[in-house]
């Protein structure tokens, strides 16, 4: 969890303008809610709207999640409400409706470590978004990624990447390449540098 909020805070930190409010965030892989800690710790703002829908597969995960949620020195539950989601494939059927009322709202997707798993099929994760941000019309919105540098785990999100470029008129911008940053592991005696490989895009 501690590298996933590092990795994360230092995304929102650099590029800010990307997390602007009020906002829909979607947390693909949210684990015990790393993405959105660490998305409130950026803002530091009790009356920040958001929308926050985490996605996990691990029923443990997302119930240490909901128990983050309920912290209320993390979050505000006047502003900031939460759903939470076991498999994308239900995202539309949940978020579909949802836009219709909240079309001030700016939406990201967040992918942290997402793609990584073996379990992701990058295709129905497309078919599946493809829905949500087709219904946005001309309206921004943006991906988010991470992951480690390592070439065999961005494969299934290259593919995912270049379904959005070739069908949605996506473009890239901001980032795409690797960053560095300063990460003290709790259990490391020195501050190890890691590398995450972090990519951005965007419609206007």
């Amino acid at each position: 969890m501690q590298m996933h909020f590092e990795s994360s805070s230092e995304l929102f930190s650099k590029y800010n303008k990307v997390v602007e409010k009020p906002l829909i965030f979607v947390d693909f892989g949210c684990g015990p809610l790393t993405g959105g800690i660490a998305l409130q710790n950026h803002f530091s703002d009790p009356s920040f709207h958001l929308h926050y829908v985490g996605i996990d597969i691990s029923n443990e995960m997302i119930s240490k999640a909901k128990e983050f949620q309920n912290y209320q020195e993390l979050f505000n539950p006047v502003n900031q409400h939460f759903e939470w989601l076991n498999d994308y494939i239900q995202l539309p059927e949940i978020l579909l409706p949802l836009m219709q009322h909240l079309k001030e709202y700016s939406l990201i997707f967040n992918f942290s470590y997402f793609f990584a798993s073996h379990s992701v099929d990058p295709q129905i994760v497309f078919a599946t978004t493809q829905q949500i941000l087709q219904s946005l019309g001309d309206n921004t919105f943006w991906v988010l990624y991470q992951n480690p540098t390592a070439w065999s785990l961005h494969e299934k999100w290259t593919v995912y990447r270049n379904l959005l470029l070739q069908n949605l008129f996506v473009n890239k911008a901001l980032i795409s390449n690797p960053f560095p940053y300063g990460y003290q592991d709790i259990f490391a005696e020195k501050p190890l540098n890691l590398y995450t490989t972090c990519e951005i895009l965007r419609r206007n």
